[in-house]
């Protein structure tokens, strides 16, 4: 990870994974934070941020412990915190973990855990809404459907098929207008006006 200031200069931040290739992607700034996904030995594919100094350069969580891939969604902002997801599992062992952060593994905090089971996880990313962050997520008991989180608990914002039946397609809601835009698990595009504060 390499950063270039307007002088022309070039600093490299982190070289993550010495004997490799790190392969940087999914970069997104959010309040002046870099995060990005990267590989590195014993962490598999995780979230990174960055504050542009090498020093401020490290990894979020490993979520998913050991050398298996825990990155997930870009990281999106909901009051005065920074909130990601990350794989744990696949399988019968499937899930995801939520946390909160300011861009430091220091002030990186769970909010709560979807799983493990099978089919179980956030799929996609986040629509802000409100107070609130909106995404998809599945669970044995609800199905795929609607959650919420205002980075410091997660709930079950809308369950559009009662019971295990999922009640939502594996994409991710949007923001429009004043709702929540979702596809449902019939293919079609419903739009929820939700109770945001």
């Amino acid at each position: 990870v390499y950063r270039l200031d307007p002088q022309g200069a070039v600093t490299l931040l982190a070289d993550l994974n010495p004997s490799s290739a790190s392969n940087p992607s999914g970069q997104a700034v959010v309040d002046g934070v870099l995060y990005f996904n990267a590989f590195a030995p014993g962490s598999g594919l995780e979230l990174y941020a960055t504050d542009g100094t090498p020093a401020g350069t490290q990894l979020l969580v490993d979520a998913w412990a050991g050398a298996d891939p825990g990155s997930g969604s870009a990281p999106a902002r909901v009051g005065n915190r920074t909130v990601f997801h990350s794989v744990t599992g696949f399988g019968a062992g499937a899930g995801s973990t939520l946390h909160s952060t300011d861009g430091t593994a220091s002030s990186t905090s769970l909010i709560g855990t979807i799983g493990p089971a099978s089919d179980a996880g956030v799929t996609g990313t986040f629509a802000s809404l409100g107070a609130f962050l909106y995404f998809t997520a599945s669970t044995p008991l609800d199905g795929n459907e609607l959650w919420r989180t205002d980075g410091v608990t997660a709930a079950l914002a809308l369950d559009h098929v009662a019971g295990p039946t999922s009640g939502l397609a594996d994409a991710s809601p949007v923001t429009f207008g004043s709702t929540i835009a979702f596809v449902g698990a019939d293919g079609d595009l419903w739009s929820c006006l939700l109770y945001t504060s």
